[in-house]
């Protein structure tokens, strides 16, 4: 009995390893795109942009911290392009970095 309940403990154990190992590194990758999204907002306000934290853009003329930081750069968004379809809205470009 005794060596049975020694094999359960320790199958039992190292499943709550396991369980352990695996949610540190989910929330260690939580933690590195928290940073990331720090560094946008940072340095789309050091460049003159308008950080939407909503949409994770950086509105503005941005285009070398948006090529610097891996954003994906548009020269004319649309001012629209947030609105629900059907609503009347006047078009114009809007420069700006998607994350």
């Amino acid at each position: 009995m005794s060596l049975m309940l020694n094999k359960i403990l320790s199958a039992a154990f190292m499943f709550l390893v396991i369980i352990g190992v695996l949610w540190v590194g989910s929330q260690l990758k939580l933690k590195a795109k928290q940073g990331t999204d720090l560094e946008h907002i940072t340095a789309c306000g050091r460049t003159g942009g308008q950080w939407q934290e909503k949409y994770k853009e950086c509105v503005g003329d941005v285009r070398d911290m948006c090529q610097t930081y891996g954003g994906k750069w548009n020269d004319c968004a649309s001012s629209c392009r947030h609105n629900t379809p059907g609503v009347f809205c006047l078009t114009q470009c809007v420069p700006l970095c998607a994350f």
